[in-house]
């Protein structure tokens, strides 16, 4: 993009959020919802020259902040990896006074929203598809 290499989506745990074709069916069966965050996702090996992109494999885009209540199957499929989700920042788990912590939840949370709008701009999402996934639309 604009000739920069990015990293690419980093879910933290890809085998809580990259899922099958079975799991996005069952997923938006349970909850038509589900659809507004589930995205194709395509690895750089689904990428081939001269040939059509195709995966099998989807994404399910949320963010921090994100009411996870609003989509109970997503909710219901994340709980079973609830473990493994809790962040656990060094730096916050090391940090003894309130004021140390604040800066740091700030810190990260400022990180979040700057890969937030890095992915947007990968996918190409427009203002109303942000303010879906944002939930403030």
């Amino acid at each position: 993009m604009k000739g920069k290499i990015y990293r690419g989506v980093l879910t933290g745990l890809n085998e809580a959020f990259v899922i099958d074709t079975a799991t996005r069916n069952r997923l938006i069966a349970e909850d038509p919802r589900s659809a507004e965050v589930i995205k194709p996702f395509l690895a750089g090996r689904d990428i081939k020259r001269y040939q059509e992109p195709k995966s099998d494999k989807f994404l399910i885009f949320t963010k921090r902040g994100i009411d996870i209540n609003a989509f109970p199957a997503i909710k219901n499929h994340l709980l079973q990896f609830k473990k493994q989700l809790m962040p656990k920042p060094k730096d916050l788990q090391a940090a003894t006074l309130p004021d140390q912590k604040e800066q740091l939840k700030a810190r990260i949370d400022h990180t979040d929203d700057k890969i937030n709008r890095m992915v947007y701009q990968l996918y190409g999402l427009t203002e109303e598809e942000i303010a879906v996934v944002e939930h403030t639309g």
